[in-house]
């Protein structure tokens, strides 16, 4: 999450921290169909509300790795005389995506969004003993 004053150039750092991958995408070895472009930042434009919605995604061919990042851009912190009322929506933000993340681990749906693994069994009648049960590991979900 970046805040600060307005004007001071959220929007465009986060836009030239994440350009690299942005440029690295176009090459097919870092390459990840469900990347998405980044929007640039327009001069003279300030942020009106919090804004999660710049999620980015690189897969990493080395450490076969999916790399996520969400960009939370905020409205100006401190614009306000009273600073509680520029902090207010920020907590009442966290707060919120806690909930929701703290609902979304308690939840029995969990297993299955989460690729639990499944074990199933082959060669039940084998009784010789030679070969024991093989029990296989399937994951529901490939990433």
């Amino acid at each position: 999450m970046v805040a600060g004053l307005s004007g001071l150039g959220k929007t465009t750092t986060c836009a030239n921290l994440l350009q690299s991958w942005l440029e690295q995408e176009s090459s097919p070895y870092h390459h990840h169909p469900h990347s998405q472009t980044m929007e640039k930042s327009q001069p003279g434009k300030l942020t009106q509300h919090i804004d999660p919605s710049r999620i980015y995604s690189r897969y990493d061919i080395r450490t076969n790795t999916l790399l996520r990042v969400r960009i939370i851009d905020t409205p100006g912190f401190g614009n306000n005389i009273n600073h509680v009322c520029s902090v207010q929506p920020i907590t009442d933000y966290i707060e919120d995506r806690r909930r929701e993340q703290y609902k979304d681990e308690t939840s029995p749906k969990r297993l299955d969004r989460d690729g639990i693994a499944e074990v199933t069994q082959e060669n039940e009648e084998d009784t010789s003993g030679s070969d024991k049960l093989v029990r296989v590991v399937k994951r529901k979900r490939h990433i």
